[in-house]
């Protein structure tokens, strides 16, 4: 491991001092990731061995992307990449750079249509199921491409798409309400994620929510429903002898219906909301702020 790990810092220098092509950056960046990876756990030098590669990529990321001028942000962008050793949290989130002034500030990140398209491609099957579309399009409106680009611990989760006005620099806008949760259930949306694609870069906020967003009691009625039949379906397993896994697995698809429903209602209710100009305005703003 040791020799590997010494051969691979050799042949890839740290300090990249020109810009590279997107080609350079992926075989980098895949040759880290093959030379890093471990079956067991991760020690201090794989770790520091580890951020000198992480150092190279932001580097020749900043060589391709250079900086950008938006009101709010640096300038000067960090990698997106959250680690480059497989099984960590955080493998596998977008090729990119973020920009955020504070941790509760909003964030940016930016990267190029071409990137993106080949990060689709390499997360077509990242999961077992309700993978990402490979249409940037689609990508960009939907729940799992948010997950896996930029939400390493916990699942994206939307709530409502917002409209907002495509900028004539722009090829496609997208805006929604969404919640990051760790599980289902009655937790209001709290953030706003917005897409900007340009010819050239694509832009992806993910901004706390400054308006107060709540949840009608008609939604809530949708969800503690499910809860309680939910309930049900687990009393009939635990009495069950042997168990039968069926009402285990039923109460699973009771309570993930459940949710959709709520999240449904959510939808169709958000436009008559005390807070839906608020939120526009605000997602509207985040557009105009990358034209």
């Amino acid at each position: 491991m040791k020799a590997v790990l010494l051969a691979l810092f050799v042949a890839l220098p740290i300090c990249a001092q020109a810009a590279g092509s997107e080609d350079d950056y992926i075989a980098a960046r895949d040759q880290y990731i093959a030379k890093l990876k471990t079956t067991g756990e991760v020690d201090e030098k794989a770790t520091r061995q580890e951020q000198a590669a992480r150092a190279d990529l932001e580097g020749k990321l900043r060589a391709m992307l250079g900086r950008v001028s938006i009101d709010g942000v640096p300038a000067e962008g960090k990698l997106n990449l959250e680690s480059l050793i497989e099984g960590d949290i955080g493998f596998g989130t977008l090729d990119a750079l973020m920009h955020r002034s504070a941790d509760d500030a909003p964030r940016l990140i930016v990267t190029t249509p071409s990137l993106t398209q080949r990060w689709l491609v390499g997360h077509a099957k990242w999961w077992n199921e309700n993978n990402v579309p490979q249409d940037l399009a689609a990508a960009l409106k939907s729940e799992p491409f948010y997950t896996q680009a930029m939400s390493a611990d916990a699942a994206v989760s939307r709530f409502a798409d917002i409209p907002v006005v495509k900028p004539a620099s722009a090829s496609f806008v997208h805006a929604m309400l969404i919640a990051r949760r760790q599980d289902i259930g009655l937790t209001p949306p709290h953030a706003l994620v917005v897409a900007v694609v340009r010819a050239d870069r694509v832009f992806i906020w993910s901004a706390p929510v400054q308006a107060k967003v709540t949840v009608s009691p008609a939604c809530e009625a949708i969800w503690n429903e499910a809860v309680a039949s939910g309930d049900k379906a687990y009393e009939a397993y635990q009495k069950s002898d042997p168990k039968d896994e069926k009402l285990f697995e039923e109460q699973t698809r009771i309570l993930q219906e459940g949710d959709d429903a709520y999240r449904r209602c959510f939808a169709d209710r958000v436009t008559r909301e005390p807070f839906y100009a608020a939120v526009v305005k605000q997602a509207q703003e985040l557009v105009d702020r990358v034209k």
